[in-house]
Formats: C-alpha cells, sequence, structure tokens
C-alpha cells in the first residue's frame, strides 16, 4: 500500500542506503509511487539534510521547509546564526533571496544584486518577540513574506520612493531587508512558513528563549514603547494614520 510522502522518515530511508542514492530513490518511489523527478529531489533535500547534520527538525522536514540555502545565501546565513541558535526551518526565495526561522529569530538573507552587490550577501534578522506581524501576499508569476516591527516602513513593494524608474522599484523590491520575494510555484511552502513563524512567535517558550538570547545591555523593546514609536513615525508621515491603527491593533491583541 502506497504511503504519502510526510509519512516517510527520508533520514532514516538515505542512512540505510549510505551514498546510493539512485538505490534511496528507488525505493522511495516504491514506498510512495512518486514520479523519478519528485522522488530525486526529495532524497536530495535529505542527503543534504544529513550532510548538516540533521540541522532541521523532522516535521520541517516533512513539511517542505527545510531548504539547505547554499552559496551566498548559505554563507550570509551562517555568518548571521548565533551561537546556539536553532534552526527549525529555511527557504530560497527569488532571486538570490532566503529566509529562515530559528528558535529566537527570522532571518532574512539576501545574495549578489539583491544584497546590492554583484558577489556580496548579507543578512537580516528579527527577533521573535519583536516583530508585529508577518505579512503573505502572492500573484500569478511571485509571492512575498514581509517582517514588520516598530520602526519599519511598509511598502506593497518593499520600501520604494517616488520618482523612481522601474528598474530601480524592482531593484529596491528585491533588496528590502525585510522581504523574501518568492516564485508562485513555491506558494504552499511559504504559507506553511508564514504559518510557523506566526506559531513560533506565539509559543509562550520561544518569547522566553528571545528575551535570553538579548545581547547583554540590550534591552526588548516593549509593546507600548513599539506603540510610541509607530506613532512617531505617523506623525513623521513615514508611515499612513490607517497603518499605525492597524498595527496598533495587532500590537495591543498580543498583550
Amino acid at each position: 500500500m502506497l504511503q504519502p510522502l510526510e509519512n516517510i522518515d527520508l533520514q532514516a530511508l538515505v542512512r540505510r542506503h549510505g551514498k546510493k542514492r539512485p538505490a534511496a530513490v528507488k525505493e522511495l518511489r516504491k514506498l510512495t509511487g512518486l514520479g523519478l523527478a519528485e522522488a530525486k529531489e526529495a532524497i536530495d533535500q535529505a542527503y543534504d539534510f544529513a550532510e548538516l547534520g540533521g540541522a532541521f527538525p523532522t516535521s520541517s522536514i516533512q513539511m517542505g521547509l527545510a531548504e539547505v540555502l547554499k552559496g551566498g545565501l548559505g554563507k550570509a546565513l551562517e555568518e548571521t546564526l548565533m551561537p546556539g541558535e536553532k534552526l527549525i526551518a529555511s527557504l530560497e526565495g527569488l532571486m538570490g533571496q532566503g529566509i529562515a526561522l530559528t528558535d529566537t529569530r527570522v532571518i532574512i538573507v539576501k545574495a549578489g544584486i539583491a544584497a546590492g552587490a554583484m558577489f556580496g550577501q548579507k543578512g537580516k534578522a528579527f527577533r521573535l518577540r519583536d516583530i508585529s506581524s508577518v505579512e503573505y501576499s502572492c500573484a500569478l508569476t511571485e509571492g512575498r513574506i514581509q517582517i514588520t516591527t516598530a520602526g519599519t516602513v511598509e511598502s506593497q513593494q518593499g520600501f520604494l520612493m517616488k520618482g523612481q524608474s522601474f528598474i530601480d522599484q524592482v531593484a529596491a523590491s528585491r533588496q528590502a531587508e525585510n522581504v523574501c520575494q518568492f516564485a508562485s510555484n513555491k506558494k504552499k511552502q511559504f504559507q506553511a512558513l508564514r504559518q510557523l513563524i506566526q506559531e513560533t512567535i506565539e509559543a509562550p517558550e520561544s518569547r522566553d528563549q528571545t528575551a535570553a538570547a538579548a545581547p547583554a545591555g540590550q534591552a526588548i523593546t516593549s509593546i507600548p514603547d513599539q506603540i510610541r514609536a509607530l506613532k512617531e513615525l505617523a506623525d513623521m508621515g513615514a508611515i499612513t494614520s490607517e497603518e499605525f491603527e492597524r498595527k496598533k491593533k495587532e500590537l495591543l491583541a498580543r498583550l
């Protein structure tokens, strides 16, 4: 009887076959009825995870939320992770963009042009406790996840300025530090990641770990302080009154 892929222990399967990937692919196809391309992709990812020493939780692997970021994205993530920080999930986005969830932070990484340099890379981390919203949207060809904290100015296209050319606007959208764009064929994975991020933010243990992970001398911004910061942005005209009221409502709901 065929089994769904999420019921298969891929790590046990690859350990059983060692370096014989074709044999692992063959067994997976026999167990699940997957096509060759799908089975090969699942096995290749399982081997990547094994090489990382089982860095991801089994649940993330089964949900398809454990893509190994490579090249500049992998380097940016490695440089941004703190000692002892546990990786929960990661996905590669569109054109040199990636996003990762850890036990204390959400990390958005950029490489190449998306990082603002042909051969550069960068990572931006957002503590779970500081995140006020996780926005998700997806159109016909691409979508985006946007992380919002107090002091972050939102825009439908990233951080755009009036008078920019179309090319400049696209570049600004790609380079926005709090936005990870993705191809629409990965929308289910990014929807699941958005939900997982939200659940992790709301988990009491995550709040405790985030507070414990704060560097010495660096205070965790309280919700009233975040609201005051947003009010200052509204008074300056950096955000609209509607945006301020919406964020204020979201923050007060977390008290």
